[in-house]
């Protein structure tokens, strides 16, 4: 019957030089704020005509957003955003400034954007689905913030594609959890930067039903004390990839591997500040941990 496995491979430098390296690239604890070019034009969602993103009556003022505007998802209420089978190009993107933003990129939609943050503003949250094969998100801005003082939620299913820089997830002072979840065969993430989760407030990451993805920075989970950083695999052929990983830098930093689930990192550290907290379990056939 096989069994979880834990494999590591402690060669080359030593383990004090290779923590000392990590610890000086670690992502520096401040809250990021968007740049918003003035030249842009600022675009803001009504919803008033339809769910359809190419319609100019669903924007205030009234038009389709171009690549270098800056746009503004604060609502739900009459429509909810939709980009349906089709590619939209943006400059900086907030959903959730001080309300509730919801987007959707559906049937092989493709959004590509600059700076993104979904629940910036206090008491707000912001949700964006990636659905279906051929879908796409891009942020190529160097911050991607799912939850900054409000909360956020990404999910990314059914063979769609994330790809982002530096990512935040819990980044600010919420007192909500925020997450982002790939999940499902073909879905992918690639974040090319670090990741911060649960910083100044909670987050999770969950790669879950064969997803696989990949954040080539360093990844630091339980940032700040009291706060929690939690990442689940979950499921065959689910796969997560982390360059570094810090589990509790101040704060309590988990992650789980089950069910099959795999999970592989370079330099790994548990617990890293006095009273901070870090756990890995590793549980149920198949599932493994490799560390180099």
């Amino acid at each position: 019957m096989k069994t979880a496995q834990f494999k590591a491979n402690l060669s080359g430098r030593s383990c004090a030089s290779r923590l000392a390296a990590l610890l000086l690239g670690s992502t520096a604890l401040v809250a990021v704020g968007f740049s918003t070019p003035a030249a842009a034009a600022s675009l803001n969602w009504t919803g008033t005509t339809s769910t359809d993103w190419f319609t100019a009556g669903n924007w205030s003022p009234s038009g389709t957003p171009a690549a270098t505007d800056n746009v503004t998802i604060d609502t739900a209420t009459a429509n909810p955003t939709v980009i349906d089978g089709a590619t939209a190009s943006v400059g900086t993107l907030v959903v959730g400034q001080q309300g509730i933003g919801k987007i959707s990129i559906v049937n092989g939609g493709v959004l590509t954007s600059g700076e993104a943050g979904l629940g910036m503003g206090a008491g707000s949250s912001g949700s964006a689905i990636v659905s279906g094969l051929n879908s796409k998100w891009e942020t190529q801005g160097f911050a991607f913030v799912i939850g900054q003082s409000g909360t956020g939620e990404v999910v990314i299913e059914n063979g769609a594609t994330l790809l982002s820089r530096t990512t935040h997830i819990g980044e600010g002072s919420s007192s909500g959890v925020s997450s982002l979840t790939i999940q499902d065969g073909g879905s992918t993430w690639t974040g090319s930067g670090d990741l911060l989760l649960g910083q100044f407030a909670s987050g999770s990451l969950a790669v879950k039903n064969g997803a696989v993805a990949t954040v080539t920075g360093t990844t630091d989970a339980g940032v700040a004390s009291g706060r929690t950083g939690n990442i689940l695999v979950d499921g065959s052929n689910s796969h997560l990839t982390l360059g570094a990983l810090i589990l509790g830098q101040g704060g309590t930093g988990t992650l789980t591997i089950s069910n099959g689930g795999a999970f592989d990192s370079g330099t790994t550290i548990l617990g890293n500040l006095v009273g901070s907290n870090g756990t890995v379990t590793v549980q149920g056939a198949g599932s493994s941990w490799t560390s180099s």
